[in-house]
């Protein structure tokens, strides 16, 4: 009997996994909140990636994995924070996994011990719950979410119902079931978070959600995903429509009609609002931005938009959008514009 207890104690329940960059001024809270948990230490792993880091962020969880036996360090070289949690998931051997950045925490001592044992219990493919975020500008909000406490849902009844699956960060996730299925974040974008979460809900049969606030956001300029402004802003877009494309194939999919409906509209969604945004001031493309962005576009069969977006209003311009050489021209036009304002 006692042999049988050793045996199932070496069976991990939960894997936690931190992507790390810089983060010598917050990981130790990041830390400190997983280890206040009420989780018994031997039934789970802390995975930390850190990708990079050229402050004392490495020293710092080298002493914490000096103490702690069950808190594990790897290194790769400023790969992105997507990567670090891929190489975080192919290596964890939990039975749930629970993503955290290195900026952020844990603010219950309870809160895992009571996750886990209701997903354990009900054998789910996700866990949600809520997340409080601290913003930029200092202002916070919880991010409440529409769903039934303790309901049992389908990833396509949740997402038909209009939820946003938002941040990985706010959930816990079967292993078996990502590994299954070979979910693993895509590593060219930033907003990995949308486009993982869109192809995971697809195929998810069992999510439950608890109406309780398990994780604090907290806004750093300094995190893993981090470039300067230009490229931010010019990565931001390419991976919009990277997003609108892995959505446009994933209303191709072996799905019921209404979701694969669901899945174009997204995309028609995303990609009208990125080509409105040609027709704006509000960002500085040139032409061959523009003529690059529709070429993109044109070969991975986006553009021209056909059917419908999620909004009204939008639908009543898509076939203004549909004109090649409107953007070409509101573009030369606003420059002219801002030519002849600048000589006055």
């Amino acid at each position: 009997m006692s042999n049988l207890m050793i045996e199932t104690s070496k069976i991990l329940q939960l894997s936690i996994i931190v992507p790390m960059y810089n983060a010598e001024s917050y990981i130790s809270r990041c830390l400190d909140s997983i280890l206040a948990q009420d989780l018994v230490k031997y039934n789970y792993e802390i995975i930390i990636v850190d990708d990079g880091s050229t402050d004392s962020s490495l020293k710092i969880c080298k002493q914490y994995a000096i103490r702690y036996d069950f808190v594990k360090i790897y290194s790769q070289s400023n790969k992105g924070q997507g990567a670090a949690r891929n190489y975080g998931l192919s290596i964890a051997t939990g039975k749930y996994i629970f993503f955290i950045d290195s900026d952020d925490y844990v603010p219950k001592e309870n809160f895992l011990s009571n996750i886990l044992n209701i997903a354990c219990t009900k054998n789910v493919d996700i866990l949600e719950f809520e997340m409080l975020v601290y913003s930029s500008d200092g202002t916070s909000f919880v991010t409440q979410k529409k769903l039934l406490e303790n309901k049992l849902y389908t990833g396509e009844q949740i997402l038909l119902g209009g939820f946003n699956p938002g941040s990985s960060c706010d959930k816990l996730f079967s292993n078996s079931f990502l590994k299954k299925h070979n979910f693993f974040f895509e590593t060219s974008i930033v907003h990995e978070d949308v486009d993982f979460l869109y192809r995971v809900y697809a195929l998810a049969q069992n999510i439950v959600y608890k109406h309780t606030c398990g994780y604090v956001y907290c806004y750093n300029p300094n995190s893993t995903d981090r470039s300067d402004d230009y490229k931010k802003v010019k990565r931001g877009i390419d991976s919009d429509f990277y997003i609108a494309y892995s959505l446009c194939c994933l209303s191709r999919g072996p799905y019921s009609l209404r979701l694969r409906n669901y899945y174009k509209r997204r995309s028609n969604s995303l990609l009208c609002s990125l080509l409105f945004s040609f027709l704006t001031t509000k960002r500085d493309f040139t032409i061959s931005d523009i003529k690059d962005y529709l070429f993109y576009c044109q070969k991975k069969s986006l553009y021209p938009v056909k059917g419908w977006t999620m909004s009204k209003k939008t639908n009543c311009i898509i076939f203004f959008l549909n004109f090649k050489s409107l953007y070409l021209f509101v573009n030369i036009l606003s420059r002219m514009f801002l030519f002849f304002k600048s000589k006055l």
